[in-house]
């Protein structure tokens, strides 16, 4: 071994004593964060430059960290690794909540007086900037403050930080109003008038909601009362006092309901009486089912609805014109009235006539003929109210179709659309009618996917699906071959 070697393998060597002399091992300050808060993470034993694995370098560094992470580190001399560190920090990261929302009875007060600030939707320990936890605090403040509001988990970890400012004043009025107001029907405006205030004048608000936040507050109206047509959840409306040049507290807050406009109800009947041997007629059975939930039929001599109603349409004794309106539950929307027609004769001839149904097309019947004409393959027949429908004998060329014979629409994603399951690339248009000639379902292009709720006809516009029963349906092919037949709902 010449001297250079001997000289080098000597230096080796006092290297190698003195790194082992020294203590290498990697800490960290903590080993668990919350997401996004900072980490330290120390090595020694290194007078080089320790690199980590993250590509951060030095022997102490601050790392935020938003998922859970295991670190290692290097002891380095240039491009040279002196050695590496045989120990693994693990970082265990924890989910912050979320930022839970803040709500105010009133944002401005009198001096003197309290208010309550409420939080929703921390789930954990909400902590306050004047030393209370709670979900909800009850404040008195001397002058404007602002409070914050701070959500922390089990884990400790904290939510971003979320305040409100109280306004406190010292010269507004005393006089705060209460706002009356009813339900609205769709189209139609709501009327809210004010009390509290004889010696002031109203001021009214309309205010915008976001994020359950007020977002915008723009004065729309000053008066006793205020039409508005604006309601939902994104809008609320108050009212203040103003006397002289003091403005009072707000009024209670205000959201607007607004309920589907009733369509007028659908008669299918009209009714005869005999005059010499009258026997009484119920006008009742002359209706469906009711367009709202919990609705009520209301049967008049008018169509004025502010007239009298009759006391019993189960026993009509009187030919006439009668009228029928439909009232929510409630009694907050009525719909426009239909007529129901009660003739006149003579003789032995007394009881229910069919409405004409226009819009039922039977193939090839002769509108000319006493009783409608039979096409090939179909039969006709009269619903129990008259209602002239087709009814199709088996059709061997569309059997192959898989046309089902019923279906249940409840929601229990099993049978819950009228499913034709060979229908492939076949163009298939699909008209469906109740039993009272009503068309209730047309599809030009049929999809499969007709979950029993009408999109045509007095029902289209409620979200109720069609009740239970037998319907009849007609269903055409691009070639021209059709089908006429029976289904039935069962839920």
């Amino acid at each position: 071994m010449n001297t250079k070697n001997l000289y080098l393998l000597l230096g080796f060597v006092l290297l190698s004593t003195q790194i082992s002399a020294q203590t290498t091992t990697l800490t960290q300050s903590s080993a668990q964060v919350c997401a996004g808060d900072p980490v330290r993470l120390t090595a020694t034993g290194c007078d080089k430059t320790v690199v980590w694995s993250n590509g951060m370098q030095g022997a102490s560094i601050v790392d935020s960290v938003s998922k859970t992470t295991a670190f290692t580190a290097v002891c380095m001399e240039g491009e040279n690794v002196l050695f590496n560190y045989d120990i693994t920090l693990n970082v265990e990261v924890v989910l912050k909540p979320r930022t839970p929302y803040l709500m105010c009875n009133d944002d401005e007060i009198k001096k003197g007086r309290s208010t309550k600030i409420k939080t929703f939707g921390c789930l954990g320990t909400v902590y306050w900037s004047n030393g209370e936890t709670g979900r909800e605090i009850k404040v008195s403040p001397e002058k404007t403050t602002t409070y914050t509001a701070t959500c922390r988990n089990s884990n400790n970890c904290a939510a971003e930080p979320i305040s409100r400012t109280i306004i406190v004043y010292e010269d507004k009025s005393e006089l705060t109003p209460t706002v009356s107001w009813k339900y609205g029907c769709d189209g139609e405006s709501v009327v809210m008038t004010a009390d509290g205030c004889t010696a002031g004048t109203y001021v009214w608000y309309k205010h915008k909601l976001l994020l359950g936040e007020v977002s915008t507050t723009e004065e729309i109206n000053r008066g006793s009362s205020v039409e508005v047509t604006d309601g939902g959840n994104d809008y609320f409306y108050t009212a203040r006092c103003q006397f002289l040049e003091c403005l009072g507290n707000e009024s209670n807050r205000l959201q607007l309901a607004f309920i589907t406009k009733i369509d007028a109800p659908t008669v299918t009947k009209t009714f005869t009486i005999n005059t010499s041997n009258p026997e009484a007629v119920d006008l009742t059975s002359a209706l469906g089912k009711a367009m709202t939930s919990g609705g009520v039929f209301e049967f008049r001599k008018t169509e004025d609805l502010a007239s009298a109603k009759i006391s019993d349409p189960t026993k009509i004794l009187e030919p006439g014109t009668y009228f029928v309106s439909e009232r929510s539950n409630g009694g907050n929307c009525v719909s426009n009235s239909t007529k129901i027609e009660v003739n006149a004769v003579e003789g032995n001839s007394q009881g229910v006539s069919p409405v004409v149904v226009e819009n039922v097309q039977i193939p090839s019947v002769n509108p000319n003929a006493v009783t409608p004409a039979v096409v090939s393959n179909q039969t006709v027949q009269t619903t129990d109210i008259g209602a002239t429908i087709a009814s199709a004998e088996p059709n061997d060329n569309l059997d192959d179709l898989g046309i089902p014979q019923a279906f249940s629409p409840n929601g229990d994603k099993m049978n819950d659309v009228f499913l034709i399951k060979n229908i492939g690339e076949n163009e298939v248009s699909l008209r469906v009618y109740n039993r009272y000639g009503h068309l209730v379902y047309d599809a030009e292009k049929y999809q499969n996917n007709w979950d029993g709720t009408a999109n045509t006809g007095l029902l289209s516009q409620s979200k109720i699906g069609l009740p239970d029963g037998t319907y009849y349906y007609a269903l055409k092919l691009a070639d021209g071959r059709q089908k006429i037949s029976f289904l039935t709902i069962a839920r």
